[in-house]
């Protein structure tokens, strides 16, 4: 549904896939070489809610219990949520536990890391 012809009481909380990639981004920066297992994102609500006065409590309150199913912690942030993806605790799909194992492998046996 184009954003123009949504009701307006209509609110789309960040989606599942949004998590994902940020999860995936944080798996593909573990084979950096600073090999973090910890990143934080910026999700403005405003970019999925177009002509919005405001952000409301339920919008904010929605997004981050929908991070809270994967283990991952949020807090509003303005008009958005900051999201910190912590590899060690949030809930990865089969997909994301093979590339969370290969890009261990990869940084302990080419960057020393012992993570």
């Amino acid at each position: 549904m184009e954003a123009s012809k949504r009701p307006r009481d209509l609110e789309m909380s960040i989606t599942m896939r949004d998590i994902d990639n940020c999860i995936e981004t944080t798996i593909n920066r573990l084979s950096s070489d600073a090999g973090s297992m910890r990143s934080t994102f910026y999700f403005d609500l405003r970019t999925s809610n177009p002509g919005r006065q405001r952000i409301t409590d339920k919008l904010a309150d929605q997004s981050i219990a929908l991070c809270r199913t994967r283990g991952i912690d949020a807090e509003r942030d303005g008009d958005g949520l900051r999201v910190t993806i912590d590899l060690r605790s949030c809930y990865l799909n089969p997909s994301q536990s093979e590339l969370f194992n290969v890009a261990l492998g990869y940084t302990r046996s080419v960057h020393g890391n012992h993570l």
